[in-house]
């Protein structure tokens, strides 16, 4: 059995068990930039989708709780027969006047 690569006089210069930054960039070559860079890019695209996702939903809940709100107070009134008149009639493929 051979031994590890790790072993012996294959340490690094720095004499710990991983190699330095320096030593890694030097051996990464420009595949290993572009593997970093992209990982690096993905995560901050990832991290704002993921914030711009919370504060769009935080405001349509927000303006959902308003309207009910506004609607409970007696402030807004909804006509639900013309509301239902109108996605029946934007819904309604064959014509018959029934969502089917």
């Amino acid at each position: 059995m051979s031994p590890p690569p790790w072993s012996g006089t294959d340490l690094p210069s720095a004499g710990g068990v991983l190699p330095s930054t320096d030593e890694v960039l030097q051996n990464a070559g420009p595949f290993g930039y572009q593997l970093g860079f992209g990982g690096l890019a993905g995560y901050a695209a990832a991290r704002a989708l993921q914030t711009a996702g919370r504060i769009g939903l935080v405001l349509a809940g927000g303006t959902f709780v308003a309207l009910q709100g506004l609607q409970y107070s007696g402030y807004m009134t909804v006509n639900w027969h013309k509301v239902e008149r109108e996605m029946i009639a934007l819904l309604d493929q064959d014509g018959d006047g029934k969502v089917t």
